[in-house]
């Protein structure tokens, strides 16, 4: 009975540890690519929203190491400088390289009603 108790411990740490692993660390980011001021711009997925706010020509805003599984599709919201509401449904995992693991998956929002996916490895040193 003993050893299982010290044994249940390891287990359970280990089977943690993996899980832990298997989801990828990857950060969100919204980037206003207009040359307008956009308001309530957000990325929505499953359990998650990102920041959303007032975003200027250019900026962008992170959300840092998202906890959740990438999606394949996630939706998003921005409202232009006119007031009108945008929502906009778009692929990620397609835009993604195969054995993308971590980094910034980046969501821009463009002129006409567009929204690009583009991803950027985050930084490693060499081995």
């Amino acid at each position: 009975m003993k050893s299982i108790l010290l044994v249940l411990p390891l287990i359970l740490f280990m089977t943690g540890c993996q899980t832990m692993a298997q989801i990828p660390k990857y950060s969100v980011v919204v980037t206003n690519g207009t040359t307008n001021l956009l308001t309530y711009a957000m990325v929505k997925y499953g359990d998650f929203e990102s920041l959303g706010g007032s975003f200027p020509p250019g900026r962008k805003k992170v959300d840092e190491l998202v906890p959740f599984p990438i999606p394949k599709q996630a939706t998003v919201l921005w409202k232009s400088q006119d007031g009108e509401s945008h929502e906009k449904l778009v692929e990620v995992q397609k835009a993604l390289p195969k054995d993308f693991s971590d980094g910034d998956i980046i969501f821009t929002i463009l002129e006409g009603d567009k929204v690009e996916v583009t991803y950027k490895p985050f930084f490693k040193l060499p081995k």
